[in-house]
């Protein structure tokens, strides 16, 4: 099927972009609540009145005590600071809720009892499990103050007990003290030996430690030490720049002489030898002898032979001579033996030159190896710094225990025999002259409250459990899934029309009683959707049908053929329906002659028709007949839907409810397609999950689908914003007349459109 155009599509946005729809809790909170009240407050009224009944009037007596920061470890000495606050042991703990503890356990609760809650046998009248669950210690924040309270529906015995229970904590603490003072005389007599042997030791350490490393004064080390670093990088940086510029001096005359340093000392050592010079002597008499012999003679003369003999004689006897004076055999070059004084002189200097060379490469070593030595000694002394450090302070702790612990041992003598308490009564405990709240009571009343409210939102989950009705556009759309081409909000369906001093009810046709109304806005935007659904073979022959009755679709089919006869189109209303018709009743006409009869062949269509408005042409369901089926599938029904839909634009159908009778399933085959009419409130999920197969097991061409009667309230999308004074007000609708009153206008005019003034 070709799409062109698109239906118009009823878009519904905002809560349905959520995962949680808080609106339609609401929704459900609305409908459920009284009986979700009325369980949840009877369980509430008589839990009260049972915990009223059981409640007993109690009396809570207090007192205060003040808990004095412990000195007990002061008396070894071992705490340099006086403590101003009570300090706890660990970062979790809590000195008062130590003290409260303490206050709670089995040696004071014992003295309260055998001296408060026994008779004059000795017998107890109460336990201390009994005693412990009335009595209450709790610290006042921001104070070192313990506030002791104790419930009894006596009074004068609730004071007793906070009293004696006071007095007996402060005896108790006076004893555990003095215990104290005992063991720390006997702590510090021990002790004293062994922190005079670990003072021995730690001196011992230190003075080892010192011989080892070879340490006087650290800092005045390391002072020294850095600034002799700082002169011997000042001397490397002298003795390279020098080394350099001999470096460069050297490389200058090795290229003016072409030679190396090396070879300058031979060159220099030949140069110096009598027998080397007196040869050379010889070879260049004989050369200028050869020269002048040449330009007389030939080369084959003798005389120049001779003379060439001599010379190689004489140049072997040279290179024996530089054997003899170098130790080698090395080929010197005779213009090198032959230099001059200048020549001379700058070999020497590069002689010289190498010797400084050699001499700055050394001490720049030297220096070197100094430096990394005292940088190696730097770096250790941080180390060495710390380890006498640790030495020193284990030596200074050791001395400063045993001084302290020599003072000590005298006061503690002192303070053995004093009576020291650390808590002292801030507060007595007066007898109480009115009863106090029950906490306990607070509590089951609380807990009350809180299992009403469970049973409350109990209530509602189980009732909206066994609800099985869709009570919203989404729900219904959830299970059908078909395309949205309308959704109507609820309206008065009957009005009182008064005629002739007579009243009667009859159904509204929206679009024809208030053609300016939003409702009938949106039956136009359902025949618009209509017409787009596909461009090239609208529908002409629509059947409409429900899931079940009371969904509105004989309504929907009345105002959507009412819409189609206003865009002057030929309609023709039909009342398939022939369990229950209902058109004939909305629009107060005879149901005589109908569908039934013209099936049967009893009468022809035009006979059964009736004009209703312009455009609009009625055909009631007529007689009803035994079998409906039968009739709806015979080749009557089918040449009537021929015949009639090439003398009508449109043929609307109005089909009983799917599941109630085929009908619908069968006109819908032989039509263009059937539109469904849900409700909310009256569908329910098992109807339209069967709807809906039953619509898909027998091949069915559903158009769309229809939601009517929408509670606007129960609805959470924004699609459903209806403003009424963007549309023109329309009249009270009383304009439709009743049709089967005989008036002058209608006697006179049988064909005048009902509802039409």
């Amino acid at each position: 099927m070709n799409r062109t155009e698109q239906p118009i599509t009823v878009e519904i946005k905002n809560s349905e972009d959520l995962n949680i729809d808080f609106q339609q809790y609401w929704f459900i909170l609305k409908r459920q609540w009284l009986a979700a009240t009325g369980v949840a407050g009877g369980f509430l009224a008589l839990s009260v009145a049972g915990i009223m009944l059981m409640s007993k009037p109690n009396y809570i007596a207090e007192g205060k005590i003040l808990v004095k920061p412990d000195e007990s470890a002061s008396l070894t000495g071992l705490l340099k600071e006086a403590k101003t606050q009570l300090t706890p042991l660990t970062l979790q703990g809590n000195p008062l809720k130590t003290e409260a503890e303490i206050i709670l356990s089995q040696p004071v609760l014992n003295k309260v009892v055998n001296s408060v809650m026994s008779d004059e046998k000795g017998n107890q009248k109460i336990s201390e499990a009994t005693l412990k669950n009335n009595l209450k210690v709790e610290e006042i924040r921001g104070t070192d103050i313990l506030q002791i309270s104790y419930t009894n529906t006596d009074p004068a015995k609730a004071a007793l007990v906070v009293n004696q229970i006071m007095k007996s904590y402060i005896e108790n603490n006076r004893l555990v003290n003095r215990l104290e003072a005992l063991a720390a005389r006997n702590f510090i007599a021990k002790q004293l030996p062994a922190t005079q042997e670990t003072v021995g030791k730690a001196e011992q350490a230190l003075r080892k430690f010192k011989e080892k490393n070879k340490l006087v004064d650290i800092d005045e080390e390391a002072k020294l030490s850095l600034e002799t670093v700082e002169k011997l990088k000042t001397a490397i940086s002298e003795a390279k720049a020098k080394f350099s510029d001999v470096n460069a001096q050297n490389k200058d005359l090795i290229n003016k002489l072409g030679m190396d340093s090396q070879r300058a000392i031979i060159v220099a050592k030949l140069s110096q030898s009598s027998s080397v010079q007196a040869t050379l002597a010889s070879i260049q008499k004989t050369e200028d002898e050869l020269k002048a012999g040449r330009t007389r003679l030939q080369d084959e003369n003798p005389q120049i032979i001779d003379l060439n003999n001599q010379l190689i004689t004489l140049r072997s006897q040279l290179q024996e001579r530089i054997v003899q004076e170098i130790g080698g055999n090395q080929l010197i070059p005779e213009s090198d033996l032959r230099a001059g004084e200048l020549e001379l002189g700058l070999m020497k200097q590069l002689i010289n030159l190498q010797v400084e060379q050699n001499g700055l490469s050394n001490l720049i070593s030297s220096l070197e190896d100094n430096l990394f030595k005292y940088q190696q000694r730097i770096n250790s002394l941080p180390k060495l710094k710390e380890e006498e450090r640790e030495i020193q302070r284990r030596l200074e702790a050791a001395q400063a225990t045993y001084e302290t612990l020599l003072k000590k041992l005298k006061e503690i003598e002192a303070a053995e025999n004093q009576n020291i308490i650390n808590a002292r009564i801030v507060e007595a405990a007066s007898q109480p002259m009115r009863p106090s709240l029950d906490k306990k009571l607070v509590s089951l009343l609380i807990g009350s409250s809180a299992i009403s409210v469970v049973l409350f939102i109990a209530t509602v989950l189980i009732l909206e459990k066994r609800d099985f009705s869709l009570k919203s556009v989404k729900q219904i759309q959830n299970i059908f899934s078909y395309p949205l081409l309308a959704a109507i909000p609820a309206f008065e369906k009957k009005k009182a029309v008064h005629y002739q001093g007579l009243e009667k009810l009859h159904a509204l046709i929206p679009v024809i009683d208030a053609p300016h109304s939003p409702i009938s806005e949106v039956y136009r935007m359902l025949q618009a959707n209509l017409e787009f659904i596909d461009s090239d073979q609208k529908p002409k022959v629509i059947v409409i049908s429900s899931s079940i009755p009371q969904e509105g679709k004989s309504t929907v089919a009345a105002n959507l053929a009412t819409v189609f006869a206003e865009l002057k189109k030929r309609v023709l209303l039909i009342d398939a329906d022939m369990r229950h018709p209902s058109q004939h009743e909305i629009w107060e006409q005879t149901n005589e002659l109908g569908l039934s009869n013209v099936i049967v062949g009893r009468c022809d269509t035009s006979m059964a028709t009736k004009e209703i408005m312009p455009n609009l042409h009625l055909l009631t369901s007529g007689v009803i007949p035994p079998n409906p089926v039968t009739l709806l599938k015979s080749q009557a029904m089918a040449t009537l839907i021929n015949n009639e839909s090439r003398n009508y634009d449109y043929i609307v159908f109005d089909a009983p409810p799917i599941l109630m009778a085929a009908d619908a399933l069968i006109l819908g085959k032989i039509t263009d397609g059937i539109l469904m009419v849900s409700r909310p409130g009256v569908i329910d999920s098992n109807s339209a999950i069967n709807t809906k197969g039953l619509l898909e097991q027998s091949g069915q061409n559903v158009l769309g689908l229809v939601i009517n009667g929408v509670i606007l309230n129960n609805e959470s999308d924004s699609y459903f914003h209806f403003r009424t004074n963007y549309h023109a007000p329309d009249s009270p609708i009383n304009s439709r007349k009743i049709a089967n009153a005989k008036t002058p206008e209608n006697a006179n005019n049988p064909k005048k459109p009902v509802g039409l003034s």
